[in-house]
């Protein structure tokens, strides 16, 4: 019985683990020095895009290298609306969903990594190009660099008011994306083909004992 019980236990723990979500960092651009800041609402909305490559799965986390100046006099009342697009030939697209609104009496005179309290966590597709999008009547900046070595970050976008331009060499806006991804088939099957030959053993297991035992 405690040997049937040990190896059902086994079985349990290799289906979980095959099955178990992982963190994946599709862009990140926020370690790299800043060189610049626009306004969002001068020069917006701004968008950066970012893409999920063989990933899929749910958008877990969404950091803003943002931030206001000390005399903007914005308040409480002040903030920026930020959102999901589509792709539309390399440029901003239709909304997908709003992600959350950031005050601006939560933003620091200098540029800081903010995160952005999601309201919706959209299940991204693999092999897809989206949009972070920030628009509103906000004193607040979104810092750019020319540093495309973050993850993900070289090939992509921005757009402000002036239009679309790649990433490499203009430099994109300082983000950070997560998504916890889903299982592929294979890793469906492995799992499975595991739990099902600890539970082939556990038969042959069984078998042998009630032979051993007549």
């Amino acid at each position: 019985m405690a040997m049937r019980r040990l190896l059902g236990v086994c079985g349990g723990l290799a289906l979980a683990l095959s099955l178990r979500a992982g963190t994946i960092v599709l862009y990140d651009s926020t370690e790299q020095a800043s060189t610049g800041v626009d306004s969002i609402a001068d020069l917006g909305p701004l968008y950066d895009s970012f893409s999920t490559g063989a990933s899929s799965g749910a958008l877990s986390y969404l950091g803003l290298l943002v931030g206001i100046p000390p005399t903007s006099g914005g308040g409480s009342a002040s903030s920026f609306t930020v959102g999901l697009y589509a792709d539309n030939d390399t440029a901003p697209g239709p909304l997908i969903t709003d992600l959350g609104t950031v005050s601006d009496s939560s933003l620091t005179g200098s540029v800081s990594l903010i995160d952005v309290v999601l309201t919706a966590d959209p299940v991204l597709s693999s092999d897809t190009r989206y949009w972070i999008g920030l628009s509103g009547t906000t004193a607040a900046y979104w810092a750019w660099t020319l540093d495309t070595s973050g993850p993900g970050v070289n090939g992509e976008y921005y757009a402000d008011v002036e239009g679309t331009f790649p990433t490499n060499p203009f430099g994109g806006y300082q983000m950070e994306v997560e998504i916890n991804s889903t299982p592929e088939p294979s890793t469906l099957f492995l799992g499975a083909s595991a739990l099902a030959l600890v539970l082939l053993r556990r038969g042959r297991l069984e078998a042998r004992l009630r032979t051993m035992h007549r």
